[in-house]
């Protein structure tokens, strides 16, 4: 999962975007594949970033799927939102002034 969240970080840094939402998918022994994917608040462009919420992801599957047999590969680590990463911290920190001014 590292190499990959690690080509998307590239990936996403020549395209100058950041990833609000970070899937996974997997495959059994029985070639049945699933995909789950999680979004974060503000968005992600690193690839320690992105393979934290990677593994994250997994271990939240893990813990709750009792009958969820072992997984032969993980196939996939991809973005599923993506934003321009001008327009992503724009939109961070105005968040951010708008949670503070409600302390306020």
């Amino acid at each position: 999962m590292w190499c990959q969240g690690r080509e998307l970080a590239e990936n996403l840094g020549k395209e100058r975007l950041a990833a609000r939402t970070v899937q996974i998918k997997v495959r059994h022994s029985d070639f049945k594949t699933l995909t789950r994917q999680t979004s974060v608040e503000d968005p992600v462009e690193t690839a320690e970033d992105i393979y934290a919420i990677a593994c994250s992801i997994l271990k939240f599957w893990r813990m709750n799927v009792s009958k969820l047999p072992p997984f032969e590969e993980i196939f996939g680590v991809t973005e599923a939102e993506v934003l321009e990463m001008q327009g992503a911290y724009e939109q961070g920190l105005e968040k951010k002034i708008n949670d503070l001014k409600s302390l306020l």
